[in-house]
């Protein structure tokens, strides 16, 4: 009789979270799909390029070869072959743990982003800008890939691996905090080298976040249900 109603306020408990888990989430996810279209409307009436423009000209004022090695450095931490490496690193962990699931869900967040990116970019076909670049980029510039996929694959990751290491270390809320500014800086580094609109990255970012609440919000559905039917 212990042990069932053990069960039964761990169970309750646990439900509360998900709930509070999955309210967060959808107001997370109504909040990026409102600046989504925002940016996107912005796009289509050009009514964004004064403000890309004002935020290109902060970004620039401060230019030097120090910032600019900086930002070459960051900005592959936005490409798929970073992304690929950190994967690998990442099942590798879980295997060590002997757990399989947790590298499944960033697969298809992970895949899912690249794919939501190319089809936005296909469906806005905006051009990148001719703002004095430091590099050459091909393709189109809205959303930002490298935004878009750094949100959603570093907000994954981190979100995964601080799960996991929570209860083993004691300041495990740096993983998450770490791939934040992560993030972040990705973001600065594709306006500074000239390749994107400031809008394209903010836009990455509420695309990459939307997916990520999709999939968190997904996951923690599925891992409910499989609790319950235990």
């Amino acid at each position: 009789m212990l042990v069932c109603a053990s069960d039964g306020v761990a169970m309750k408990r646990f439900s509360k979270g998900v709930v509070k888990l999955l309210t967060w989430g959808w107001l997370m996810t109504l909040g990026c799909t409102l600046i989504f279209v925002i940016l996107a409307r912005g796009i289509s009436k050009q009514i964004v390029f004064g403000f890309d423009s004002t935020v290109f000209e902060l970004v620039r004022s401060v230019s030097s070869d120090r910032y600019t090695h900086l930002a070459l450095a960051i900005t592959n931490f936005g490409s798929l072959r970073f992304q690929l490496f950190c994967f690998i690193g990442v099942c590798l962990l879980y295997l060590w743990f002997n757990r399989v699931w947790e590298p499944v869900v960033l697969f298809i967040c992970w895949s899912g982003v690249w794919g939501m990116n190319i089809a936005l970019k296909t469906l806005f076909h905006r051009a990148r800008p001719v703002l004095e670049p430091y590099i050459t980029a091909g393709g189109y510039s809205f959303p930002s890939g490298h935004a878009m996929s750094s949100m959603a694959f570093f907000g994954m990751g981190s979100y995964l691996l601080w799960r996991l290491l929570r209860r083993r270390m004691k300041r495990a809320w740096l993983i998450p905090l770490v791939a934040g500014m992560v993030v972040l800086a990705v973001g600065w580094s594709r306006i500074y080298l000239g390749v994107h609109f400031s809008s394209d990255v903010l836009a990455g970012y509420a695309a990459g976040g939307l997916w990520l609440n999709i999939c968190i919000t997904g996951g923690t559905r599925l891992r409910r249900f499989k609790v319950l039917s235990l």
